[in-house]
């Protein structure tokens, strides 16, 4: 299996095309952040996200009476990448660059 390298430490044409659109401080900050989340993703969401394919969710539709629950059995994997998400603020990153982006 390819070993995974950092994504934003091996792509110098995203650094350039930021570092050109980007005010300086701003880029600064995102190319800090970038590099450490590219860390995260080699150390640590890889491997969830691996664990999260391997073990997929389960809907379970009825209780053992027969009444609908509709309830989602996930892995922890997929609870943690969930958190991650949280954590990483990447939801909310779509809205803050298309403001950036469209300004």
């Amino acid at each position: 299996m390819p070993r995974l390298s950092n994504p934003w430490d091996s792509d110098p044409i995203l650094a350039r095309f930021l570092r050109h659109w980007m005010p300086e401080q701003e880029y600064k900050t995102v190319k800090e952040d970038l590099s450490r989340f590219g860390g995260r993703i080699v150390q640590e969401i890889d491997g969830l996200g691996r664990e999260a394919e391997r073990v997929l969710p389960e809907l379970k539709q009825f209780d053992a009476w027969g009444n609908r629950i509709d309830h989602l059995i996930v892995s922890p994997a997929w609870i943690r990448l969930k958190g991650i998400c949280a954590e990483e603020k990447l939801i909310g990153i779509y809205y803050v660059l298309r403001c950036f982006f469209t300004n």
